[in-house]
């Protein structure tokens, strides 16, 4: 057999062909390296970007609401009552626990849940049992607009006991803790008749526009809060701590820090069964629809039980703070250290006065006189 050159440059040429297409181990392991670390770096990016999607979804759902609580006022020249409501004055009289429908239950119709509000409205005129936390189909509903996306307790878990509507949007009650039904006018979200067990001293206050002398676009009027829930109860990122010691008005805010050690968890007992902040829409008691702003985002909360004299700030899983309406319409994000003043000093009931908790306390009451950002 006769061998040409070009026989053997084949063979040499085939043989570098066959390097070239294969890889090593150690090739292949530095490709995944590779792939590995971009995967670290976008992945950081694409939750950024997620969570920047939902705060906008969630500062959407402020508007709204916050354009519902307008357009009520436009219509009835009050701010909706957080208790007490005229209407339910109307209905039913003082009978039974109509003056536990919170400020939510009266814009229903501004937020396109006329069919839920007329259901509401039936009950209240024909069922003398019927209050906001009976679980009835109408105060079981879920309502999009009132959900922080970011806020995973804000829908309902199957097997728990959660048969109300939750929110993430409370009303403010003003810079100085009251319990649910007092009369004290400090923030927007008030009551509206006074001495609900006493008709013939029926006394309608609601807050109007000319009540809030700090300016519309000076005072806080919704903020985002935390829902809490069973098993999280404990943990100050979700939970409600429980003291006798805050069962005054104008109690501070440090006796709710006072109660979470250094792990960050509440000592002592917890709420259990449905009564948790935020678990119902409908009812007007702080934990379920009321802030207040004596301390600032994301502060530890507490109240004397499960339901009452609740000590409640803003809160939110927005990273740092968290978003709050202003009476004029417009939504802003606070951050957590904002000027709180000192949360170990008590406030008094007295109109007029400069709030003692900064400039959350001086955004917060509608009266106080301060000058604010």
């Amino acid at each position: 057999m006769r061998f040409t050159k070009s026989m053997f440059r084949g063979n040499k040429d085939r043989t570098r062909v066959g390097v070239i297409a294969g890889f090593t181990l150690i090739e292949l392991l530095v490709v995944i390296a590779i792939i590995g670390v971009l995967v670290g770096l976008l992945l950081p990016a694409v939750q950024t970007a997620r969570e920047a999607a939902r705060r906008s979804s969630c500062s959407n759902n402020m508007k709204q609401l916050q354009l519902a609580v307008l357009n009520f006022e436009s219509t009835n020249k009050r701010l909706p009552e957080q208790s007490r409501s005229e209407l339910m004055y109307d209905l039913r009289g003082t009978s039974g626990n109509t003056q536990r429908f919170s400020f939510i239950t009266l814009v229903l119709p501004m937020m396109e849940q006329q069919e839920t509000y007329d259901g509401i409205i039936q009950q209240v005129s024909s069922n003398a049992s019927f209050a906001p936390y009976t679980g009835h189909a109408t105060t079981r509903t879920e309502i999009p607009m009132l959900k922080c996306a970011s806020d995973q307790l804000a829908s309902r878990r199957p097997n728990v006991n959660s048969d109300k509507g939750r929110t993430s949007y409370h009303i403010n009650r003003g810079d100085v803790r009251i319990k649910w039904d007092d009369a004290w006018k400090r923030g927007p979200g008030c009551t509206g008749v006074a001495f609900w067990g006493n008709a013939s001293r029926r006394a309608v206050r609601p807050i109007r526009m000319k009540d809030i002398t700090d300016g519309t676009s000076n005072t806080i009027c919704l903020g985002e809060v935390r829902v809490g829930g069973p098993g999280a109860q404990n943990t100050q990122w979700h939970g409600y701590g429980l003291t006798a010691a805050v069962n005054s008005n104008g109690k501070n805010p440090g006796i709710c820090a006072g109660l979470v050690n250094s792990s960050g968890d509440y000592t002592g007992t917890a709420p259990s069964n449905s009564r948790f902040v935020g678990w119902n829409w409908a009812d007007s008691k702080s934990l379920y629809t009321s802030f207040f702003t004596f301390a600032g985002p994301n502060y530890p909360r507490c109240g004397a039980n499960a339901e009452e004299w609740g000590a409640v700030p803003a809160s939110s899983y927005h990273p740092g703070g968290a978003m709050m309406t202003h009476v004029d319409g417009s939504v802003k994000f606070y951050n957590e250290d904002i000027n709180a003043g000192n949360p170990n000093t008590n406030a008094t009931k007295t109109l007029g006065a400069a709030s003692v908790y900064g400039v959350i306390g001086a955004l917060g009451s509608m009266n106080g006189g301060e000058a604010t950002p």
